[in-house]
């Protein structure tokens, strides 16, 4: 278990912040709310799909404010467009 634990603060360590903030959110409930408020949020285009991306990334972005957001916004964006289309 200690291999672990060690490769996980490895792996940690040497990831770049949007992916750590990425990550870091993908248990939190706001997740899980877009289906119901954005039910087309997977067809990619989709004006559903946009909103659904906004309304996460706003998410996250209050949870995790001490993050620099000018830098990371457009791949956690990214990130997440990728995720639920």
């Amino acid at each position: 278990m200690k291999h672990i634990k060690l490769f996980e603060t490895f792996i940690l360590k040497n990831t770049d912040e949007s992916e750590k903030v990425y990550q870091n959110s993908l248990d939190d409930s706001y997740w899980k709310d877009i289906s119901d408020k954005f039910p087309n949020y997977n067809s990619s285009n989709s004006n559903d799909c946009k909103k659904a991306v906004n309304y996460i990334y706003k998410n996250i972005k209050e949870k995790y404010p001490e993050y620099n957001w000018k830098s990371i916004g457009k791949k956690v964006k990214d990130k997440i467009h990728s995720s639920i289309t």
